[in-house]
């Protein structure tokens, strides 16, 4: 909290933010919680990330409608799912809480600092699998005999923040194509993923990717001008887009060539 001294917010523990979404989940053993617990009680930048977090995780489990109880715990797999959600929307309400905080570029940017990554894309001379051949076959089927096509380059997405997802890029230096597609980035309410095509230091708006199944997301777009390789960027928006970037680059792709 602002009224927080930075040297006040020193843990010699260094339990991390997905540690405490954890406990706050009933994911530790008994004795590590508990001994998470006390340490909490006297370490004031752990009490403040579990109590950052708390009310977030709050909220998804009155929209699962679960109780506290531990005995409704959701599943495993569901808790991965929900950790990841709950961190999601964690990183989207600091970039909301920088974007309204009338300070522009930089308050944004330390509202949205998580989120900032740089991913690689390294080319995997593989078809495409099964599962991405149906969902753009489903979704975007004008992209199918792109994404298909020999002459077509397919890189595997690796974001440095897991929670941010994973996925493919597709892309065709002659036809000027690009098809990307993202696992993991839920939609959350007010907000979307834009993508630009980075000239220079400008940004040009490639469109608003599509949130069509609940984990995944797509953008298709095809402009010469992408025939030489260039690097997209994806920033989180206001619910329908904007015209012009209102917070900092959340991932950098480079299109490139092996």
């Amino acid at each position: 909290m602002s009224g927080t001294k930075s040297s006040d917010l020193i843990c010699k523990r260094m339990y991390r933010e997905e540690e405490w979404i954890d406990w706050l989940l009933g994911n530790k053993m008994p004795d590590e919680a508990e001994s998470m617990r006390l340490h909490a009680a006297g370490c004031a930048k752990c009490r403040y990330a579990a109590g950052e977090w708390k009310p977030l995780l709050a909220t998804e489990q009155q929209a699962d409608g679960k109780s506290d109880g531990a005995a409704l715990l959701p599943s495993p797999s569901v808790r991965r799912k929900l950790r990841s959600k709950v961190k999601m929307k964690g990183w989207l309400a600091r970039a909301a809480r920088g974007m309204a905080s009338g300070k522009g570029r930089i308050a944004a940017a330390s509202g949205i600092a998580i989120l900032l990554c740089a991913v690689m894309l390294q080319s995997v001379p593989d078809e495409p699998d099964a599962k991405h051949s149906r969902y753009v076959e489903a979704y975007e089927p004008r992209a199918l005999s792109f994404m298909n096509d020999p002459r077509t380059a397919g890189f595997p997405v690796h974001a440095l923040r897991s929670e941010l997802g994973a996925g493919y890029v597709w892309f065709n230096e002659g036809s000027g194509e690009v098809l990307l597609l993202l696992e993991g980035m839920l939609p959350s309410d007010g907000f979307v993923i834009q993508a630009w095509l980075l000239e220079g230091s400008t940004h040009r708006n490639m469109g608003v990717l599509k949130h069509l199944e609940a984990s995944r997301a797509h953008l298709y777009f095809k402009d010469k001008a992408i025939a030489r390789p260039q690097n997209i960027a994806l920033t989180v928006e206001p619910h329908g887009g904007s015209l012009e970037p209102t917070s900092p680059d959340a991932l950098v792709i480079r299109l490139q060539r092996p």
